[in-house]
């Protein structure tokens, strides 16, 4: 009588979230765990690159890849100073201390840097790392505060308010005034 539900496992695939940061306009970093045996395919930076920096919010969409679910990090609100009087704020380093390898920047042409893009989509600044053996500059993108003026929403809700529009319907072109 009743049939088994199967339960599909979706994928989620670079071109997924590279269309997602270029839907938000904003970059999107996924850190998960290297492990040696693990094909890595999701972890790094996706950077709104089909759209221009200066219209794209350059404070970093923060997940974590684990169980395969993305589970998104949010910066901690704390004191604006630490002890030493020093300027505290949040970021996310854009290196993978656990392989010891900067993030990929994914889903750029082979003709574009991934350099000059990281400076152009993102605030990056280079923060000393002490490790057992050595330290290191290692970048770090910091979170900005997220600008009023940009609503990706305005784009798409103004012109099909405004101008009628032609939907097809089966074989039928209906007419859709306002």
């Amino acid at each position: 009588m009743f049939s088994e539900h199967v339960v599909q496992q979706f994928d989620v695939r670079q071109i997924h979230i590279f269309v997602l940061s270029n839907v938000l306009r904003r970059p999107i970093v996924v850190l998960r765990q290297h492990t040696p045996d693990d094909a890595d395919r999701v972890s790094g930076v996706y950077l709104p690159a089909l759209h221009a920096p200066t219209v794209c919010c350059r404070s970093p969409l923060v997940v974590v890849h684990v169980a395969g679910q993305f589970v998104p990090l949010l910066p901690r609100a704390g004191p604006e100073h630490d002890g030493a009087r020093l300027q505290m704020e949040p970021g996310v380093p854009l290196w993978r201390a656990d392989a010891d390898e900067p993030l990929l920047v994914r889903c750029l042409l082979d003709s574009e840097s991934a350099e000059l893009a990281l400076n152009a989509y993102l605030r990056i600044v280079e923060l000393p790392h002490t490790s057992a053996t050595s330290t290191a500059l290692y970048p770090v993108a910091k979170y900005d505060v997220i600008a009023p003026d940009i609503n990706i929403m305005d784009e798409f809700l103004v012109p099909a308010a405004a101008e009628p529009a032609l939907l097809p319907v089966g074989n039928v072109v209906c007419l859709i005034l306002p």
